[in-house]
């Protein structure tokens, strides 16, 4: 058991009715409350190596955009509360050769190449595949023909400021417009900031309440 499982939804007692039901499948949960955890979704040994990759792979980024030789949107996506923290474009490319020569390119005027960006498909299989802990989830919700929109590592080292509550996107009617996978990498524990997620607000709403400052801190 990890430090994190104890504490894994940080609630207080009053607010019991927010945990997750297990007995419920997790596609019915994500489409009723607006939030599913599932646990186990990369292997350790995966979750290691990406971890990894993520690390060298923000060295990288970070040399290259601040010598000017790449523009930072090409690397970096926005995010709220910039200080120590950088929401990171990851590479996922199928095609070996015109990655290859795009990163030899970048390479010719930096002092370490690219990273190995393998660990990006074994990752992505590991939870999209038939067989995987996030596909049949997403397939279910959204079908076949689903798009790939962003590839990103939220990234917040210590020192950071905590991001205020807020939804990703506007609130869309009898459609689900986005879903938002997050993978954590590492154990998390209340001490790190955690994400938080509140159950049951996807709605017209709770959207405009949160968008209002006299009602959204009655609502949180």
């Amino acid at each position: 058991m990890s430090r994190a499982d104890p504490e894994a939804s940080f609630l207080h007692p009053n607010q019991a009715h927010l945990t997750q039901d297990p007995t419920v499948p997790p596609a019915q949960t994500l489409s009723n409350r607006d939030v599913v955890r599932v646990d186990n979704g990369l292997s350790v040994a995966t979750a290691q190596r990406l971890q990894e990759f993520i690390d060298e792979t923000l060295d990288y980024s970070l040399e290259v955009v601040n010598s000017f030789r790449v523009p930072r949107g090409f690397r970096f996506a926005y995010v709220l509360e910039k200080g120590n923290r950088y929401n990171m474009l990851l590479p996922f490319d199928d095609d070996k050769e015109r990655q290859r020569q795009r990163d030899e390119q970048e390479a010719a005027s930096i002092s370490s190449p690219p990273p190995d960006s393998s660990v990006m498909l074994d990752a992505m299989n590991e939870l999209l595949r038939e067989a995987g802990t996030i596909g049949p989830i997403l397939e279910e919700l959204l079908g076949e023909n689903a798009i790939l929109y962003e590839l990103a590592c939220l990234i917040s080292d210590p020192g950071s400021n905590r991001q205020a509550i807020h939804p990703d996107i506007v609130f869309q009617p009898d459609r689900i417009p986005l879903v938002a996978r997050f993978v954590s990498l590492q154990d998390v524990d209340s001490s790190m900031g955690p994400t938080v997620f509140l159950p049951d607000t996807v709605s017209e709403d709770h959207h405009r309440k949160i968008n209002d400052d006299a009602e959204a801190d009655e609502m949180l």
